[in-house]
């Protein structure tokens, strides 16, 4: 067992600003137009209203109503998505709600996409591109995937993050602890946390705290509760498939548990599993609820646990620790634990 301390770094924060106009690629026929629907919006409001936004829901949206209308409809595609390629319903719904304002962003309203999904450099099929072009200039890449329905987007980014490299590995790890009677709870809230370390949202601890939020208070955890853990081989929904992740490893924190409460010197316990070759080390950090990053130790030799000495180290307060398994050089899937320190 490694006895470590640690040190710290910072990330900056965004900004966002409102926006001025929208260019609309329908399908195949790229051109920029702005149709009577585009041009006012649901209730009238146009797209061009320096009120609005331009990551932000139309200006009055949406209700409790709408919330609700929204949750129920993408609730049923999320539970298909689940069935077809194994990523939780109950992540899957919450995340298209959040990302999409209930279905009120520009992007949902315009182009169907409910997740905010940029175009890939392959392009995405036959489906055409939409241009945000109130989009700021920090924020690279402001053409977006136009879906045919709600539907359509679900199951093409259902699929993505059940085929991706950079994904598999925690999906795969999410039907094995289904299959293993894993709870509901751990098993979703472990596969938000694995994506959005793999690079799906950079704002890592906010991001897992909006979408686990948005399961919890519409009580998404039911979509997943039944579904089943081994899906079909055949992906459907007319999706892409992308290649299959090399190593196919995940990591998980064992010990100590989500939201204990630690002090002295806490054992921090990983396991690892899947692959095709073994993992060769895993670095070990903590994260303050500030977003100071503190690497506490490297460990080379399974299995894989360390000491972490707060006392006298580490302020008393939340962290989340977040364990990285490499195999070789390549940083191959990343876990993550939320706990108390209070020495």
């Amino acid at each position: 067992m490694v006895i470590a301390t640690a040190r710290r770094s910072t990330r900056p924060a965004a900004l966002v600003r409102a926006c001025a106009a929208v260019t609309v690629c329908i399908l195949q026929a790229c051109a920029t137009e702005v149709t009577e629907e585009v041009a006012t919006g649901s209730q009238g409001v146009s797209p061009n209203d320096p009120s609005w936004g331009c990551y932000d829901p139309q200006p009055g949206h949406p209700t409790a109503a709408e919330q609700q209308s929204f949750v129920a409809r993408v609730g049923r595609a999320a539970q298909r998505a689940e069935a077809e390629v194994g990523v939780p319903a109950a992540a899957i719904a919450a995340m298209a709600a959040v990302e999409s304002g209930y279905g009120f962003t520009r992007t949902a309203l315009y182009a169907q996409n409910y997740f905010g999904y940029k175009m890939p450099a392959g392009g995405a099929g036959s489906r055409g591109s939409y241009t945000l072009e109130c989009q700021p200039a920090w924020d690279v890449g402001n053409v977006y995937v136009v879906f045919a329905s709600l539907e359509d987007s679900v199951s093409w980014v259902a699929n993505r993050l059940a085929t991706s490299s950079l994904y598999a590995p925690t999906t795969q790890r999410y039907q094995a602890d289904r299959r293993a009677g894993v709870d509901v709870v751990t098993a979703v809230n472990r596969w938000v946390e694995g994506i959005t370390y793999a690079g799906y949202n950079p704002y890592h601890e906010q991001y897992i705290a909006k979408i686990t939020g948005a399961i919890a208070r519409h009580r998404l955890y039911a979509l997943s509760e039944n579904a089943s853990a081994s899906p079909s081989p055949d992906v459907g929904g007319g999706s892409e498939p992308q290649p299959p992740s090399s190593t196919g490893t995940w990591v998980a924190i064992d010990q100590p548990a989500e939201n204990q409460t630690v002090s002295g010197t806490v054992p921090i316990v990983v396991t690892t599993g899947g692959g095709t070759e073994p993992v060769t080390k895993v670095l070990f950090y903590s994260v303050t609820s500030a977003g100071h990053r503190y690497l506490i130790a490297t460990d080379s030799t399974p299995p894989f646990e360390i000491g972490w000495a707060t006392a006298g180290w580490v302020p008393n307060g939340s962290y989340q620790l977040v364990v990285e398994a490499y195999v070789g050089e390549t940083k191959a899937a990343t876990g993550v634990r939320r706990v108390n320190v209070l020495n």
